[in-house]
């Protein structure tokens, strides 16, 4: 069964403003009682979570060679890679990379990890390139891939712009290696294998663009299982609003701990803290936050994604075992609706 085509260079809008910190919603979530599992909450205003356990059974996609590396994690878990693409205009001869250009949300996100002693890299619209997220040995990769130098070279990866379900877009080729086309636009599953083959390094991903972490119609596998080995993926169902300091919120809201009603300690968690600043939103409506958790094993696969805090790099110490099943996985989201510019 091939994968899916490439989408279309009309992509959706990533619109981010700038909004009120929703502090009492991450703190609404945090602290009510768990849903039950296997059941996924279509949520209100007052927000929530549901988390839904592994049930796919469309697995034909997915590619057997995206978890051949088994190369152990030997570094500092404390290290980021964040690309970011703001600005968008034609380039002659190049298609796709034009569209409404966006606020910058990964450079309070770079200051928010600096400060809490993380290391890494931040590239803003002409520094970055697809070719950043290309793995050369993926089924459709470009010889010319850079992913195991740039991407999937620190623990966090990060890429904020325009998307689309398994899509990615760029403003600009940026730094093209000699000999390579220069390109706008890249397809997940057909390029992307962070966390294993070049590098293996990375351990979790944040997409902040639109529609990367579509839920239906079995595209979290089709797309970001195929995509990466990576412990935990964090995106957006709909098209989000996405204001400056969110990103930023989220990492150090994984770092802190809350009181619930009974003075009870509660650490705040990575599915917490995504799932509730993830909504935030201005206006009456809500993004439509996921927070996606592959493994090989289910204890594995629990564990990661009930109890990582990624501030503090909890998650992301060990190594990450592959191949991955795409048959288990957990996941958690709100379900606001999908953006009619979602196209499947």
């Amino acid at each position: 069964m091939p994968l899916n085509e490439a989408q279309t260079a009309q992509t959706p809008m990533s619109i981010r403003v700038p909004h009120a910190w929703l502090l009492g919603l991450l703190l609404a979530v945090a602290c009510s009682s768990p849903e039950p599992e296997n059941v996924t909450i279509t949520a209100t205003d007052s927000g929530g979570t549901g988390d839904v356990t592994a049930t796919a059974t469309a697995t034909a996609t997915a590619d057997s060679t995206g978890g051949g590396s088994e190369q152990e994690f030997p570094g500092d878990p404390l290290t980021f890679f964040i690309e970011e693409t703001t600005q968008f205009a034609p380039v002659p001869g190049v298609a796709g990379c034009n569209n409404d250009d966006l606020n910058n949300v990964g450079s309070q996100l770079q200051q928010a990890m600096l400060a809490a002693g993380w290391t890494g890299e931040y590239l803003n619209n002409a520094q970055g390139s697809t070719y950043h997220f290309n793995d050369p040995f993926a089924s459709e990769g470009s010889p010319f891939g850079q992913e195991g130098t740039f991407a999937d070279s620190r623990r966090v990866t990060v890429y904020a712009s325009h998307g689309n379900i398994n899509f990615l877009q760029w403003g600009q080729p940026g730094p093209t290696p000699t000999g390579a086309e220069g390109v706008c636009q890249l397809i997940i599953n057909d390029a992307m294998r962070l966390g294993s083959l070049v590098g293996d390094i990375s351990g979790a991903a944040i997409y902040a663009t639109s529609c990367t972490a579509y839920v239906h119609d079995n595209k979290l596998i089709e797309t970001l299982f195929v995509g990466a080995q990576i412990g935990q993926h964090f995106g957006w169902h709909n098209s989000p609003h996405i204001s400056d300091p969110l990103l930023a919120s989220f990492f150090d809201q994984t770092g802190t701990s809350i009181i619930d009603g009974k003075d009870t300690i509660v650490p705040v968690h990575n599915r917490e803290a995504f799932i509730g600043i993830g909504q935030s939103k201005p206006g009456l409506s809500r993004n439509s936050p996921v927070v996606y958790t592959p493994g090989q094993t289910a204890p594995e696969v629990v564990d990661r994604h009930f109890n990582a805090r990624m501030r503090l790099g909890i998650g992301l110490e060990n190594v990450i075992p592959e191949p991955q099943n795409p048959d288990i996985y957990n996941y958690a989201w709100v379900d606001h609706g999908t953006s009619p510019t979602c196209e499947p």
